[in-house]
């Protein structure tokens, strides 16, 4: 043992003088430049999570900023047009991706049941039962879409409320600027 370390030690002697200024030194490297670890995160979230972000979002400050860059009421009221259309199409994609979960779910299912894993089959269960229940609840919303119902009438209302109060405000600015 007295030996490898001492030839170790020599090889690291010799290393530092034929290199004396290359000393280790600690780099932080960003976060952000580990993609693979951001994209592993997003794979595994479920579609429905991507709708109910989008209704989360701030709805009033994007029709405060509409209305500062373009103020006329037909903008507002095709902007509230397009939201609902995005919101429709965000919805019917995750019903297809649901629908294909479901149908990759029910391979597994299948196959568990034939190799005899029983502890597989019912976590594999169980996740079918959850794919089920968020299919069911993006039906609900895809009908609330289009019959602008509760959910959506929040966020057009949040919208509206924004868009009213950029309006105010440039309204407000003239003033001021006329009033100097």
């Amino acid at each position: 043992m007295g030996l490898f370390n001492l030839k170790r030690r020599h090889s690291a002697e010799i290393a530092e003088e034929l290199n004396p200024q290359t000393t280790e030194t600690d780099v932080e490297i960003p976060r952000e430049k580990f993609t693979m670890e951001s994209k592993a995160v997003e794979k595994n979230e479920l579609p429905i999570f991507d709708v109910y972000r989008r209704l989360g979002e701030d709805w009033e400050t994007k029709g405060y900023t509409d209305a500062k860059a373009f103020p006329e009421t037909s903008y507002r009221e095709s902007n509230k047009l397009a939201i609902v259309e995005k919101l429709s199409l965000l919805v019917e994609e995750c019903l297809i991706k649901y629908d294909d979960k479901i149908v990759e779910m029910e391979t597994l299912i299948e196959q568990s049941k034939k190799n005899g894993f029983i502890e597989t089959l019912n976590k594999q269960e169980r996740q079918k039962d959850i794919l089920i229940r968020h299919l069911k609840e993006l039906g609900e919303l895809a009908k609330d879409i289009k019959n602008k119902g509760n959910k959506t009438r929040v966020i057009l209302t949040s919208y509206e409320m924004g868009f009213a109060r950029g309006i105010a405000s440039i309204s407000d600015d003239k003033v001021n600027s006329i009033m100097g």
